[in-house]
């Protein structure tokens, strides 16, 4: 799979990541079905253990994952990682309205930027400053309307974007050096055995096996919405530039209000569509603002 890229067209490359950031969306609509018969921390933990050995597997990583060099580089942003899906387990199986709650995940990478000021002493510009107030705003609007409330859940989500930004910042300032699927796989295993290391001990064993219904929903979680969509990003992200894979990937909250419009049946308020639009506007204002820095050379 090292080489999967080769051969892949430009336009081909885009139409994998389009399908990756289908999949991703579909990951919330799988998950949610699968919560009914696992408790949420065996099934976060096992899905992320197992996808982890996979994707290092084959892509030829590992070795890494028994390197106890890489298990100290990418243990603090695991940890985050970890603890961020463990929120995000929680309010997925809390959550009435996951189109609007994917909006408020997607701004973890909106904050990445932000907490790298704080923490490391990144540049912080301008563009990012007007993306991270367009997606306060729109946040806002996800909470007005008719029959639009706060609840428990959005309370977990937004947790889990801030510990999920964290874990990010803290890769994109150690690990620039480490190839993509490398940390990936690292992520993926380390956070599944930290999940699985609290979910024995607070959740225990199911008391019934689930049935094969669930298992079907936590296999499509596990080998479409993981393993397959890491690979297809993976080769997408060869033949395209980052800042390109960035902006279709960050479609994902698309994806899952337009799949929960049809499988839920949600229907989100008129302020609510305005909050959800602002957020993705505040996204692809900010990964075009990158394309622009990245293209004279400027980093941060």
């Amino acid at each position: 799979m090292k080489t999967a890229h080769m051969g892949i067209s430009s336009v081909n490359a885009t139409l994998l990541l389009f399908l990756a950031s289908f999949l991703a969306g579909a990951g919330w609509i799988f998950s949610i079905h699968a919560l009914e018969g696992l408790p949420p921390l065996l099934f976060i933990g096992s899905r992320f253990f197992l996808a982890g050995v996979a994707v290092a597997a084959t892509t030829g990583h590992l070795r890494s994952l028994i390197d106890r060099r890489f298990f100290f580089q990418i243990l603090p942003g695991a940890l985050f990682f970890a603890l961020s899906m463990i929120c995000w387990t929680q309010g997925l199986a809390q959550t009435t309205s996951p189109g609007v709650s994917a909006f408020i995940s997607s701004t973890s990478n909106l904050m990445v930027p932000f907490l790298g000021v704080m923490l490391f002493g990144w540049a912080f510009y301008r563009s990012t400053a007007i993306a991270i107030a367009l997606a306060a705003i729109g946040l806002a609007c996800l909470f007005l309307g008719p029959g639009a409330r706060v609840e428990m859940a959005h309370l977990y989500f937004t947790v889990a974007a801030l510990l999920l930004a964290f874990g990010l910042a803290l890769v994109k300032n150690r690990l620039n050096s480490l190839n993509a699927m490398q940390t990936t796989s690292g992520f993926l295993f380390f956070a599944g055995i930290i999940i699985l290391s609290a979910a024995f001990p607070v959740e225990g064993l199911p008391d019934q096996m689930p049935g094969l219904e669930t298992w079907g929903w936590f296999t499509a979680s596990l080998v479409l919405c993981t393993y397959v969509r890491f690979i297809l990003q993976f080769a997408g992200q060869q033949r395209v530039s980052l800042a390109k894979a960035g902006l279709i990937m960050s479609l994902e909250p698309v994806w899952v209000l337009g799949l929960s419009i049809l499988v839920f049946d949600e229907r989100p308020g008129l302020a609510q569509a305005a909050g959800c639009a602002l957020v993705m506007t505040a996204i692809l204002y900010e990964n075009r603002q990158d394309r622009r820095r990245s293209a004279i050379g400027v980093t941060g």
